[in-house]
């Protein structure tokens, strides 16, 4: 059969139309599933501030390339990427996926080795007086997935796995906690969530700080868990109870003693850093005996390494105000 021009030209434009179409999808299809991020400065061995760092691999929030907005100077979307050295940064999350389960209010994010999942606090939605958000565990296999563990209704943080990877452990204070004028009397607390069961368990009563801050540490055979809470103004202290709920208490409660950042590194001895005072110090588990672990001008973060074996501390100068990380073993002496 013999098209006329008139019929040509319809058809011609139907095919460009789509084409167009299937262009567009395409590209589409593409920004999502291929997304980009700029390599880091920095090695992956390096990023653990930033990330966490698993064997030769970084695992982070990077901004995605195709969001940059040249007139703010800003980037419109984030997402989890694995870096490893001299390779592109491969995305473990869809955008779509980042917009829901970003981890927006989670300094950190957590890591299982046991079954190489991570968990973070997700993205905070809600009205103004009232914020709520969900706790995820991130499988990042061949195929990634988001589980949400927890949607309790409230706002959460700092989620932390237990050394055997059977409970997660996290802060969570009520909706309102941002809300000064009308937010609840009763305000953070410790909870866990059995991961096999899916079962949430408040460990804690409600302390006077109101905004989930310094993740939780467990003790290295995963049977004690220990956070820093005001129970009265100005006196963050550690108290430390077992994933049962059996056994809370409050470590040296007489000392005068406020806690910045803590770590676990042995089962007996808890080291933290202070408000307003430098230096590393230890309490004994048994004794709750106050003293001072390593002299210096150490203050605010402290972190145990993922194997255990070195304490990251840092310092600052009080000139240029540029931070030190420094590496200590656990007798407190500095190593390369």
């Amino acid at each position: 059969m013999r098209l006329t021009n008139t019929a040509c030209k319809i058809a011609l434009r139907w095919l460009v139309i789509c084409c167009g179409l299937m262009f567009a999808a395409g590209i589409s299809g593409a920004t999502e599933s291929l997304l980009r991020a700029e390599r880091p400065p920095k090695s992956a061995q390096q990023l653990y501030t930033e990330g966490v760092v698993v064997g030769d691999e970084a695992f982070l929030y990077l901004p995605v390339a195709s969001t940059f907005d040249r007139a703010s100077g800003r980037y419109g979307a984030r997402t989890f990427f694995r870096y490893r050295d001299g390779s592109d940064p491969v995305p473990v999350l869809s955008l779509s996926e980042a917009k829901v389960y970003s981890a927006a209010f989670s300094a950190k994010m957590a890591y299982d080795p046991v079954s190489g999942r991570f968990a973070a606090a997700g993205q905070v939605t809600g009205s103004v007086g009232a914020n709520t958000n969900p706790i995820v565990v991130i499988d990042p296999g061949p195929t990634a997935k988001v589980h949400v563990v927890s949607r309790n209704g409230r706002l959460n943080g700092r989620p932390v796995f237990s050394p055997d990877g059977q409970w997660l452990a996290f802060l969570s204070s009520p909706a309102d906690a941002w809300d000064w004028e009308h937010r609840s009397v009763k305000g953070l607390t410790l909870r866990v969530i059995h991961l096999a069961t899916l079962k949430e368990t408040e460990l804690s009563p409600a302390a006077f700080n109101d905004i989930p801050t310094g993740a939780p540490v467990w003790s290295p055979d995963s049977k004690w868990i220990a956070y820093a809470a005001s129970f009265h103004p100005k006196t963050r202290r550690i108290h430390v109870v077992q994933p049962d709920g059996r056994g809370f208490r409050t470590l040296a409660p007489n000392e005068p003693y406020s806690v910045s950042n803590l770590v676990w590194p042995t089962p007996n001895d808890l080291l933290f850093t202070r408000i307003g005072t430098h230096g590393i110090y230890r309490i004994s588990l048994d004794s709750e005996q106050v003293s001072i672990f390593k002299s210096g001008p150490f203050s605010g973060e402290l972190e145990l390494s993922p194997d255990g074996s070195q304490i990251m501390a840092s310092t600052t100068d009080r000139l240029t105000g540029q931070k030190t990380t420094h590496y200590l073993d656990l007798q407190g002496a500095e190593v390369p």
